[in-house]
């Protein structure tokens, strides 16, 4: 009896899987997103005191609210002391030379939709100036792209 009572769960489960039926299924659809921010840096990125370009801190934060500021950008320190911060999705930081280009890239797998935001930062040698922070709004069911450029002591969106 027992060896019948087995073979049946053994063939329903079978019929089940074979449907497209899933005990384990979360009935939630999932969204891949891709987020894509390609940063350059100008000949004369962050001038010191005689003028000369220096290489540049540029950080990129996915923030999950918007109007979010670092923690440290009224000490000009838009980069620094990230780790751990709850409204934080990911972030990534680069020190950039004159001339450069990188590009920031992240695939997502999203159970549900929801907003982000997306802010692009500098350190530059002269201080927080009044374009060492970009914020943009990253649309909850598109992919995102933009461009940024690193001129001087600003921020760019190409």
């Amino acid at each position: 009896m027992l060896v019948v009572n087995f073979y049946r769960a053994i063939l329903v489960f079978t019929i089940l899987l074979i449907s497209g039926c899933s005990f384990f299924s979360s009935g939630k659809a999932s969204y891949e997103q891709v987020v894509e921010v390609k940063i350059n840096t100008g000949l004369n990125v962050n001038p010191d005191r005689n003028n000369r370009p220096q290489p540049v801190k540029v950080c990129i934060i996915e923030t999950r609210r918007a109007g979010w500021l670092p923690p440290g950008v009224y000490k000009g320190e838009i980069c620094s002391g990230l780790s751990g911060l709850t409204d934080i999705v990911t972030f990534e930081n680069y020190i950039m030379a004159p001339g450069q280009s990188r590009t920031y890239r992240t695939t997502a797998q999203l159970p549900e939709l929801y907003t982000r935001w997306i802010v692009i930062g500098a350190e530059f040698q002269k201080g927080v100036g009044e374009y060492s922070l970009i914020e943009k709004m990253i649309v909850p069911d598109a992919n995102f792209k933009m461009e940024i450029m690193a001129e001087n002591t600003s921020l760019t969106v190409l």
